[in-house]
Parts: structure tokens; sequence; C-alpha cells
């Protein structure tokens, strides 16, 4: 056994280029892609159940809106500024779902930060999907504040340190949740005004 973790080490061992392996997962994990115009395509399976699709817009402020693609049916959300929407009507109308400012964003990250020590199995080497290369950064760490869930994150890098492909999944004593997000920037977006 002692040879395959050997092996597992030498081929996960290329650091990322200037940053160490820990560090760069750290940065991904706490501080993700910059905040530019983007589209993602996300699928999430809950406890098993069919997986949902939505499709989250943000533009360069940060604020953002999310459709649901599969099933269509599900609600939508938006956030503007400090206030979050929600439509169930795809988008013709919105109700005020509540307010979360930025020192409550800032109040997350945070958690996120401490989270963050727990981290271990740190990892980074290379992987190609349809046709391209990526590098690839993943590890492990507990969130203590969803009952001790054990995360699992897998970023694939552009060569320009932008997370393309991302990976997400959650084990938790009371639920199971597995994420994909396809991470595509764009030019612009606009979102509607509610």
């Amino acid at each position: 056994m002692f040879r395959y973790v050997v092996i597992a080490l030498v081929l996960l061992a290329p650091a990322a280029n200037a940053e160490d392996c820990d560090a760069l997962f750290l940065r991904l994990m706490v501080e993700g892609n910059p905040e530019v115009p983007v589209v993602i395509e996300a699928t999430q399976s809950f406890n098993g159940a069919p997986p949902t699709i939505t499709r989250h817009s943000a533009d360069e402020t940060g604020d953002w809106l999310s459709e649901a693609v599969e099933p269509a049916a599900l609600p939508w959300s938006m956030q503007r500024g400090d206030v979050m929407y929600q439509s169930t009507d795809g988008g013709q109308s919105w109700s005020e779902l509540g307010r979360f400012t930025a020192e409550q964003r800032e109040a997350g990250r945070e958690k996120l930060r401490q989270d963050s020590e727990t981290r271990h199995d740190i990892a980074c080497g290379t992987d190609t999907r349809d046709g391209a290369r990526y590098q690839l950064v993943e590890g492990r760490y507990t969130a203590n504040s969803q009952q001790d869930a054990q995360m699992f994150l897998r970023y694939w890098l552009d060569d320009d340190g932008w997370i393309a492909l991302h990976e997400m999944q959650v084990r938790a004593a009371a639920y199971d949740l597995d994420v994909t997000q396809v991470l595509r920037r764009v030019e612009s977006v606009k979102l509607p005004t509610p």
C-alpha cells in the first residue's frame, strides 16, 4: 500500500507555478475567482435525489441571479446590493426575501477562513478534460458550522489561474450534497431590475 501512496504523491507532486500547493488551495477555497462577469452552470444532487441544474450569472460588482434550469419550475433568486429577492414565475416578478449586508458576507468569509485551518490531504497536479489540460487542485476540510460536514473540493484551473471547473462533495450527519460548477467568463452580465 505504501508504494501506491508514493506513486500517487509523485503523480500529484507538481505544485502550482509560484505558489505552493497548500497556499493555492487556501486561496481558491477562500477567495475563488476574481469578481468579473461570469456565468456558472451548477448541477447539484442532495441526498441522492435527482440532480437539479441552475444557471448563476454574476456581474463585476458581485450582484447575481440564479435561474432554475432543471426542473424549470423551481424558484429563482437574485441579489442586488444588500437585498435578496425571489421569483416564483421565472423572473417576471420579484419579492424581497431579506437583506444580506457586506458585513454578513465578510463574516461568512471569516468563518470559511477559520474552517480552512482544518484543511488536509491537499494535492496539486494536472488533468485533461475534453482535450483541454488543466491544473488540478484538491483538498479536504471540516465545516464546523454545518454539523461538522466533511468537505472535499476540486478545482480545475486554466493557464491563467481561472477556476474553469469546480466540484464539491459535502458529507454531513444529516445530508450528502454533490455540486459541479462550470464557470465561464463573459463580457458582461445584465441583471433584471426587481
